[in-house]
């Protein structure tokens, strides 16, 4: 998962305003023709992966496992030294 978290950073650290703004025909899954912006996608796609850490949280404590932390500001304390951010 490593890899493609720094593969998606990489690819908005490069996106510019245009690129940003440039509409992307496609069609879903349930089979409707859609249009969004490439920033709707990548902010979708990080909105999806939300989700998804809630349902395996989930999953998790049915197991009777205290899951680890998942909050960005916790991430920002535990994982990188030095942030900027202080409780």
């Amino acid at each position: 998962m490593a890899g493609f978290a720094g593969a998606l950073g990489g690819f908005c650290d490069n996106l510019s305003d245009a690129d940003l703004s440039r509409s992307i025909a496609y069609r879903s899954i349930r089979g409707y023709n859609g249009v969004a912006s490439v920033e709707q996608i990548v902010m979708h796609l990080v909105n999806h992966g939300t989700l998804h850490r809630g349902q395996v949280m989930g999953m998790i404590r049915q197991l009777g496992i205290a899951p680890p932390g998942t909050d960005l500001l916790h991430y920002y304390m535990t994982a990188m030294p030095g942030a900027p951010v202080r409780i």
